[in-house]
């Protein structure tokens, strides 16, 4: 069963994936791990394996989003629609409040 808490954050992650999807091919992949409630660090770090690029987003040392565009055009905005996601559920800092006032 899940409870409103878990519905709201099931309508921003596939919200966020269908702004993600706006790829140049059409696919990517995003997940989602932890809410915080506080303040955090963020770290985002790209790398290129295969015919994409991972995205990752680190929320105090440990690794809370996964991302993967197959377009390097599509590697800032993706980036700042998983740090918004962040803002949004409760994981702030100021890196991620940035990211969301950009957009």
């Amino acid at each position: 069963m899940t409870s409103v808490y878990d519905s709201v954050i099931i309508a921003i992650l596939k919200q966020a994936t269908a702004e993600n999807e706006m790829t140049k091919e059409g696919r990517c992949i995003v997940r989602f791990q932890k809410c915080y409630f506080n303040d955090v660090t963020h770290e985002v770090k790209v790398v290129r394996i295969g015919d994409g690029w991972n995205i990752r987003v680190y929320t105090n040392g440990q690794v809370n989003q996964e991302s993967r565009v197959y377009d390097r055009s599509q590697i800032g905005p993706a980036a700042r629609a998983m740090l918004r996601i962040e803002d949004k559920c409760g994981n702030f800092s100021k890196f991620a409040s940035a990211a969301r006032k950009r957009i």
